[in-house]
């Protein structure tokens, strides 16, 4: 746990806004994922803390981070999810954009491949997990709002995949 509370504050210690920063948030949830090898309890513990109680500077730095959890997460933990997005709300809008992109992000994860004019599995399982969990959710909560987002976003990739492929292109091969 050491490591990754110094991967938190590495990562807050950035000025705001320079490009040191910048690389350090593109860079810090690979090295928090690749250190921690599973964000278990622990390490979402420490997420949760630091945007609940930390300095601003953490707050972001543990808002960046949640991009490193496993995708798993978002559909097996929404207490999670909804504990993390009401810490960044009681903070700012920007900051609860910040944690919303990162666990977008967590979400479609990883490499997408599928066979031509059919959706990728992976943007289905997002869509299909989004409808499973906002069925348990306040409508209307942020919670809900951030997974109908999800959901609206798989939706969209899904059309695009299946539509980008039926179109002709004009190519003459």
């Amino acid at each position: 746990m050491t490591h990754l509370r110094r991967i938190l504050l590495w990562t807050a210690a950035a000025e705001p806004g320079s490009r040191i920063a910048s690389r350090r948030e593109h860079h810090a949830p690979d090295l928090f994922r690749a250190t921690a090898q599973h964000v278990d309890q622990e390490a979402q513990a420490l997420l949760a803390d630091a945007l609940s109680a930390g300095s601003p500077r953490e707050c972001r730095a543990a808002a960046v981070l949640l991009g490193a959890v496993d995708s798993d997460l978002i559909w097996t933990a929404p207490a999670f999810v909804g504990e993390v997005l009401h810490a960044a709300a009681a903070h700012s809008q920007e900051l609860l954009q910040v944690v919303g992109a990162s666990l977008h992000s967590a979400a479609s994860a990883g490499d997408l491949v599928t066979a031509p004019g059919t959706p990728y599995p992976e943007d289905t399982e997002i869509r299909d997990n989004a409808v499973r969990v906002i069925a348990t959710l306040e409508q209307g909560s942020i919670e809900d709002r951030f997974y109908r987002s999800l959901k609206e976003s798989a939706e969209r990739r899904i059309a695009w995949s299946v539509q980008e492929d039926t179109e002709p292109d004009h190519r003459a091969w």
